[in-house]
């Protein structure tokens, strides 16, 4: 257990390195927008231990899913965008957070897992659509209570239909 742990740090560091080695090549480039790449620390410690008995570590899907995502997103958005736009993205995490569930509840064989992730994604896809100026805001604005039911009837029906 110890030398998977010592493994997976040189691991990441040696991905960090060479990273930061790359944007050195590139002219110009400016390395504050590589502040991402240090989520892969985590998400190489997660996937080592996980790999090493992968029936007793289907918990570990989840925050590995969760935190490549993020660190795509980031990087992706720092690279691109230069966080001009930051305060529209926010219905991207929750997309994030779905499509993580969905990718767990796929090796657990989980369907409530399933459920919410799908509902997320849905959410956050609307959300989107609302953020980015497809519909017009006044429209969440009056309808917004409207989600709170739905979060009620997918609450109820987990209960009926999952707790026994």
């Amino acid at each position: 257990m110890e030398k998977r742990k010592y493994v997976s740090l040189g691991v990441s560091l040696i991905i960090i390195g060479i990273t930061f080695f790359i944007s050195n090549l590139i002219e110009g480039f400016n390395w504050k927008y590589l502040w991402a790449i240090f989520f892969i620390i985590p998400i190489v410690s997660l996937i080592s231990d996980f790999a090493a008995s992968p029936e007793t570590k289907k918990h570990h899907i989840f925050p590995i899913f969760l935190l490549s995502q993020l660190m795509v997103f980031f990087i992706v958005w720092a690279a691109g965008f230069h966080y001009e736009y930051m305060q529209q993205s926010w219905p991207f995490f929750v997309i994030i957070t779905g499509t993580s569930l969905i990718a767990f509840a796929s090796f657990k064989k989980e369907a409530k897992s399933l459920y919410i992730g799908t509902f997320l994604i849905i959410l956050g896809i609307t959300f989107l659509i609302f953020t980015f100026g497809i519909f017009n805001m006044k429209i969440l604005a009056a309808i917004w209570p409207i989600f709170l039911v739905i979060g009620g009837i997918f609450i109820v029906i987990f209960y009926l239909k999952f707790k026994k």
